[in-house]
């Protein structure tokens, strides 16, 4: 079932960016000139034996106060709401990678305010803002090698043509998993978007992600709401 959802992160990245409900994708000048010592992302953070894959300080289990206090990070509103009591809060964390600042992140967690499972990063370009270092098909492809040398080949790779009368799309996703100390699956997801035929800007996120049964329940929801759309 999972493989059919190509990657968690794009699908809500790219559905908040569709509907304009996520407004740090647009970044003021100001700000995106207020953070631009943002440092670039040391990939050994994002991996050890206890949580798996997870994101810095933030620990799978923890609680949304408890994940803004780890990383003295503004968790600023809900942007996203999906089956299964499964909520998406935007967050100010920010990350680099070759010198890029991401445009936008999120934290997401089973029921409001409690665990965390999902924490994700956004690099969309918008031509009015100068955060246009590189495309989002050159982050994509050139920060690939070093994903690979830091966690190996990944298990999976997934790959997705759409096309809507005169709108299609392209996705694709690399994956890697480990398991923590408590057996449960954790997943690193690099993840691309690229649009063309409509006024949507590409998109890269870099997410990591922790199974929580509440997680797969949820997924089989959305699955199954996806299913009757479709018909």
């Amino acid at each position: 079932m999972r493989k059919k959802m190509i990657s968690l992160f794009l699908a809500l990245s790219f559905v908040l960016s569709v509907t304009g409900c996520k407004s740090t994708l647009r970044p003021a000048i100001e700000e995106y000139k207020r953070k631009t010592n943002v440092p670039e992302l040391e990939l050994s953070t994002l991996l050890d034996e206890e949580s798996g894959f997870h994101f810095g300080e933030i620990r799978w289990g923890m609680t949304l106060s408890e994940a803004n206090k780890a990383t003295d990070s503004g968790i600023n509103k809900i942007i996203g709401y999906g089956p299964n009591n499964i909520y998406t809060y935007e967050t100010d964390l920010k990350i680099k990678l070759l010198g890029r600042q991401s445009d936008s992140s999120s934290i997401t967690t089973i029921l409001e305010n409690s665990e965390c499972y999902m924490v994700s990063f956004v690099f969309q370009r918008d031509d009015k803002y100068p955060n246009t270092e590189m495309t989002e098909q050159q982050l994509f492809d050139e920060y690939l090698p070093k994903l690979k040398e830091a966690f190996g080949e990944p298990v999976d790779y997934r790959e997705e043509v759409k096309t809507q009368e005169k709108v299609s799309s392209l996705t694709k996703c690399y994956v890697w998993e480990r398991n923590g100390s408590d057996g449960k699956k954790t997943e690193l997801q690099w993840s691309a978007a690229y649009v063309s035929g409509a006024d949507v800007p590409s998109l890269v996120t870099i997410g990591v992600v922790w199974y929580h049964e509440a997680l797969d329940e949820a997924m089989r929801i959305q699955e199954s709401m996806n299913e009757e759309n479709a018909e």
